[in-house]
């Protein structure tokens, strides 16, 4: 078989006994494999059976049918077998061809990693912001804090003093209120 391959076809030709391989892009995950004997002494007409690997696990007989159709196969490594002969017993020719067709950008392990990736470098934006909101939050209540303390600290000494002079001014009056009973005694 001969092996050639477009778009959405993929021909192969009995040469030689040689495995092939060929790659799709995701897109073309619907095709034709076309396939045929060539015999130039003599030109008896071929029966063909293939089989498409994993899809199949027994050979499909194709009759006189050269093409095999698959349609919308999910992306990943098929092995296509093909096999002709002049009556299904003796094959005259066999041929496989290994054929991947590729996911999409969005179903390979690089979009999943940079996925991951996007996801944890939000994440860690995330966290550093809020970090940095806690940290500007605690400096504000700190200077508010510093602020009261302050107003507390003048409050405080501001009543000493009061009661330093209530303090004195009591015993001037107890001082006076002594005298005074003295005197009356």
């Amino acid at each position: 078989f001969e092996h050639r391959s477009n778009a959405n076809t993929i021909l192969l030709q009995y040469r030689n006994n040689r495995n092939y391989q060929t790659t799709l892009p995701y897109n073309a995950s619907s095709f034709i494999v076309g396939f045929s004997v060539r015999n130039f002494t003599e030109a008896p007409e071929f029966l063909y059976s293939y089989k498409l690997e994993p899809l199949h696990t027994d050979w499909v007989s194709a009759g006189k049918n050269k093409k095999a159709i698959f349609e919308k196969l999910p992306p990943g490594r098929y092995t296509f077998s093909v096999k002709a002969s002049k009556d299904q017993r003796d094959i005259i020719a066999a041929e496989t061809i290994s054929i991947y067709i590729k996911p999409p950008f969005t179903q390979t392990l690089w979009f999943k990693i940079l996925i991951l990736a996007s996801f944890t470098g939000l994440f860690f934006i995330v966290q550093k912001i809020r970090f940095l909101g806690i940290q500007k939050r605690n400096r504000v209540l700190k200077r508010m804090v510093e602020e009261r303390t302050a107003e507390l600290i003048s409050i405080n000494r501001d009543l000493l003093e009061t009661k330093q002079d209530i303090l004195s001014k009591s015993e001037e009056i107890q001082l006076k209120n002594d005298a005074l009973t003295a005197q009356k005694d």
